[in-house]
């Protein structure tokens, strides 16, 4: 059973998985676990584990072998950086999951390089922020997962995609239900993916959108890169402010989902005619 702090083990070398589960320790530090490497690294339930120094796992990061990292209910993160300082130190491929862990914001550029990423699930935290071109360099994203966070600000490019991978044949989901994202939460050029081999569609269900503000979603909707933009279950004022998506109604109805307007008997946006929008 592992104490407060990890002790140096300089005998083990290869390993496939590694799992600290429900421990008391608070920190870990350089070199813990010496020459050991490791494919899958694990955190559940570690309550006071406030400290995760990248270089523990020095060799596995010489390496490049660790394909899944999860840390999961340690909820002592607000210094968000840390924890992706760790995602690119050990060069995580494949999957990476942070759950209700107290991080509070996606850094800017995040992520420093390509780490043949395919699953980044940031669920149950306190995320408010994405910070510009945070997820760029991911071109094997397939899904990024932030649900039930805090998310109420999305910096320039924070939401844009590599998506010239030729090899994948999978689109890219971005989901962000149960957040606080209004229509003033998003930047101009919020999502700026250039078309490539794949498309991205984006789900911000369930939270408190009211408008759909031309400057900030024409182009979006409007890019040949976009999928979809699915936005129900938000309480939606449909008004001339929202006249251009009936203008351009056939090049935006494929790709906006479940507009329902509250002010306007709980009918959908595509539905209404020009004029029933004053």
């Amino acid at each position: 059973m592992f104490h407060k702090k990890l002790k140096s083990y300089n005998c083990f070398t290869d390993f496939g998985y590694l799992k600290i589960q429900s421990t008391s320790i608070t920190a870990i530090d350089a070199e813990t676990f010496g020459n050991a490497t490791f494919e899958v690294i694990f955190f559940r339930n570690n309550s006071i584990l406030t400290k995760i120094d990248p270089k523990a796992f020095s060799k596995s990061a010489e390496a490049e072998t660790v394909q899944v990292l999860g840390i999961f209910n340690s909820p002592q993160y607000s210094d968000s950086k840390q924890v992706f300082e760790l995602v690119n130190y050990l060069k995580v491929k494949s999957k990476v999951g942070f759950d209700n862990i107290g991080i509070e914001e996606i850094p800017v550029n995040a992520f420093k390089t390509d780490l043949q990423l395919s699953y980044l699930i940031l669920n149950g935290n306190k995320i408010k922020r994405i910070g510009k071109s945070a997820f760029t360099p991911l071109t094997n994203l397939i899904q990024l997962v932030m649900i039930y966070n805090n998310v109420s600000e999305i910096d320039s490019n924070g939401l844009t995609f590599n998506l010239s991978n030729k090899s994948l044949k999978t689109n890219l989901t971005v989901y962000l239900n149960y957040n606080n994202l209004t229509e003033n939460s998003f930047h101009e050029n919020w999502a700026n993916s250039k078309p490539g081999n794949r498309f991205v569609g984006y789900d911000i269900n369930a939270n408190q959108i009211k408008k759909l503000p031309q400057r900030v979603f024409e182009s979006v909707l409007l890019s040949p890169a976009t999928e979809y933009l699915s936005v129900g279950r938000n309480p939606y004022e449909c008004d001339c402010d929202m006249k251009y998506l009936l203008t351009d109604k056939t090049k935006i109805a494929d790709k906006l989902r479940n507009v329902v307007c509250a002010n306007h008997l709980n009918k959908t946006l595509f539905s209404l005619k020009t004029k029933d929008l004053g």
